[in-house]
């Protein structure tokens, strides 16, 4: 993550966004903004109180993803090919995952971009984080939490990958229908290495009562961050679709999942 910084920052040839004060109409950020993003203006935290939080890999390239249920990963799409394996890791474990990519990602929606991946042998030891899929929060001008692994100068100057970063930003702007980016602005923006990562909502202000609202997508690196929402009947839609393929409980899509952190 990085920490906002007074001017915001571009990558390569690409032109920044014109944010204005009030926002009266959705922001449409540029799809060449580049995807593999980390965490901009946030503390280093220990794994250990994210337990569910992996290293997300596919050869060389590296994410951040979530397990959301004992046999279930949830990273971006971008992150892997649909049906390609990949590598989590976290606390020394590696495990081996096979993916699929929500069908709107590759058909002209870049806010779908979800990846739900199966794990054949199962997690344990710890509990699964819960997605949410209510509207009612978070609101605009409520902190959300943004997670990962990513880089944490802004701009992405120092390309660093693998060490767990936390920071907070208000909703800025929240979808209102099934397409769309939630979008936030504060001191955490993602950054390259972030992308995958779960943005949550705490209850209470309560970090241990936290909630998955939405999936890390992309961003500016500075200031402005574009989250793929979690309560949409198309995210929903097709993650109960896939809980029924593959025979895999989603914590927050299925009541009858197990092992799910308390909220």
């Amino acid at each position: 993550m990085l920490k906002a910084a007074a001017i915001a920052f571009c990558l390569g040839s690409i032109s920044c966004p014109t944010y204005g004060q009030e926002m009266a109409a959705p922001i449409e950020p540029p799809d060449e903004i580049p995807a593999d993003l980390e965490v901009v203006g946030a503390k280093p935290v220990s794994p250990a109180a994210w337990p569910a939080t992996f290293i997300f890999r596919v050869g060389t390239g590296g994410c951040t993803s979530t397990a959301v249920g004992k046999n279930v990963i949830l990273t971006a799409a971008h992150c892997v090919t649909s049906g390609a394996t990949a590598t989590v890791l976290n606390a020394g474990k590696t495990l081996s995952v096979t993916c699929t990519n929500h069908p709107g990602y590759g058909n002209g929606d870049p806010a779908s971009d979800f990846s739900l991946c199966y794990v054949k042998d199962g997690l344990t030891g710890f509990p699964f984080e819960t997605i949410s899929t209510s509207i009612s929060y978070p609101r605009v001008g409520q902190q959300v939490l943004l997670l990962g692994f990513g880089c944490v100068k802004a701009g992405g100057s120092d390309a660093s990958f693998g060490v767990l970063h936390l920071g907070g930003a208000a909703l800025l702007l929240r979808p209102e229908n099934a397409k769309g980016f939630a979008t936030t602005k504060g001191d955490a923006a993602i950054c390259f290495g972030d992308s995958g990562g779960a943005a949550y909502f705490a209850l209470d202000n309560d970090a241990s009562r936290r909630l998955v609202i939405g999936i890390n997508s992309r961003g500016d690196i500075n200031q402005y961050s574009f989250l793929s929402p979690t309560a949409t009947e198309g995210f929903v839609a097709w993650a109960i679709a896939w809980s029924g393929q593959n025979k895999a409980s989603i914590c927050g899509i299925d009541p009858s999942a197990k092992g799910c952190r308390p909220f």
